[in-house]
């Protein structure tokens, strides 16, 4: 997958979710990438190892 993909097909899809939670539950979402380079994009940088914020982690 190529990050001209990735930006125009698939990460559209996932903002226009989280606006509608946002929208349904009046709050703020966050939508955590797993961080591959080749995403290019500006991200909210967080600790990998983070129990918080990995919750694949435990499993």
């Amino acid at each position: 997958m190529s990050q001209e993909f990735y930006a125009r097909k698939i990460l559209p899809k996932h903002i226009k979710e989280i606006k509608a939670l946002e929208e349904h539950y009046h709050r703020r979402f966050r939508f955590q990438e797993d961080g591959d380079p080749s995403h290019d994009l500006l991200v909210l940088v967080h600790p990998a190892q983070s129990p918080d914020l990995n919750p694949i982690e435990a499993l």
